[in-house]
């Protein structure tokens, strides 16, 4: 092994520190940094502060306030032998890539959204795709049975071809930066989406690879934080497999007026839930463990109302296959992070394969090292004969 740190963990001040620091992290206190935006409000330091989600642009725009400070912090690695042996890198930092190439660093990217989400964005994004059909014609699926119309979009990937807003810009910045990485990690294991892992992987240049090796939270089971306990201990008081778990997006934003519907339907229909966020599509189409209960039926002005919301929720809780089947995903993803399962594996690989490019950095390093003192060798030899003459 290196050296140099494995990890190196930097956090905003607003952002706690980890509960419990991995044993081959390196908790590197970040250097006094405080960029501001005239866009956004004082204070905002992650999305999850955003007033309103109109300012998701502005919020990834100004991260990018961050890299000169990057830069020179790697600098500072530098000149103390001490570079990493690699950069993992959330998605939406692009800019991350330069500096990781200035520094030969390889960059890593993280990808919190599943395989199945992330092909079919990067498939459309890649392939041009014609948004006029219905169901959307997208290339690398034409054997799948699973059809994906505009309406199952997000937002920002609907409006694609509009490269003057500033959101398109940022995806599409992201997309090629993603393309010249070393590699993807992905929250997500083998098991549960063999299929379109592949798919997602054959959209890569040559030489880039995307690893999965989640289910991350179940990596270490030990970190939790108080709210963690405190659901555990209300789950623990209600019977075996009668709570629902309620989700939108991850960057959702759901009007008042909706979430007052969904809130009363889940209430008349009589089930305890957790409410949390997450895709829907891959969940309900492919897996078979959800049910999605929006329908052009049961909208008024847009919104779901609370009656369709309680007929969803009684029919899937009185599903047992779909029940069996969270079960079973349940047990994979167990599976997938214990010794010699998928992502551990995958984990291993991943590790071996950062420890070879170190050491080829390492090599390169030393022979440039040899040629420099040769080629200075030889400077003083001929000195020498033009002294002697």
């Amino acid at each position: 092994m290196t050296s140099s740190p494995l990890i190196t963990i930097s956090t905003s001040p607003s952002s706690p520190p980890p509960a419990t620091p991995p044993p081959s992290a390196v908790i590197s206190p970040p250097p006094s940094i405080s960029p501001s935006s005239p866009l956004l409000p004082a204070g905002v330091e992650s999305t999850y502060l955003l007033p309103s989600s109109s300012l998701f642009p502005a919020f990834m725009s100004a991260t990018s306030l961050l890299r000169p400070h990057f830069h020179h912090f790697l600098l500072s690695l530098q000149l103390s032998n001490s570079l990493p042996l690699c950069l993992i890198s959330d998605f939406f930092l692009p800019w991350t890539l330069r500096s990781c190439q200035h520094f030969h660093v390889p960059r890593l990217t993280f990808h919190g959204m599943s395989t199945f989400s992330m092909f079919i964005i990067k498939s459309i994004i890649t392939n041009k795709v014609d948004f006029k059909m219905n169901p959307l014609s997208i290339p690398g699926m034409s054997d799948s049975n699973l059809k994906v119309s505009l309406a199952d979009l997000p937002d920002e990937v609907q409006h694609i071809t509009d490269l003057n807003l500033p959101s398109i810009q940022f995806m599409l910045a992201a997309e090629e930066a993603d393309d010249h990485s070393w590699g993807s990690i992905i929250n997500s294991f083998t098991d549960l989406e063999a299929d379109y892992s592949h798919r997602f992987q054959a959209l890569f240049p040559a030489g880039v690879r995307a690893w999965l090796i989640g289910p991350l939270s179940l990596l270490n089971s030990n970190d939790k934080t108080d709210e963690d306990d405190e659901c555990l201990r209300w789950l623990d008081g209600k019977l075996k497999a009668s709570v629902l778990y309620v989700s939108f997006g991850t960057q959702a934003h759901v009007e008042r007026e909706q979430l007052e519907e969904v809130a009363h339907g889940l209430e008349m229909a009589g089930w305890d839930y957790l409410w949390v966020s997450l895709n829907a599509k891959f969940l309900v189409e492919e897996l078979r463990v959800g049910m999605r209960i929006s329908n052009t039926a049961g909208e008024i002005n847009g919104v779901v109302r609370r009656e369709v919301v309680e007929k969803g929720v009684r029919e899937m809780m009185a599903d047992g296959e779909m029940r069996n089947k969270v079960e079973m995903f349940g047990r994979m993803a167990m599976t997938a992070v214990r010794d010699g399962g998928s992502s551990s594996q995958t984990l291993t690989e991943l590790i071996e394969e950062l420890r070879k490019v170190a050491d080829d950095r390492r090599e390169e390093v030393a022979e440039a090292a040899v040629e420099e003192e040769s080629l200075v060798q030889l400077q003083r030899q001929d000195e020498l004969v033009r002294t002697v003459a």
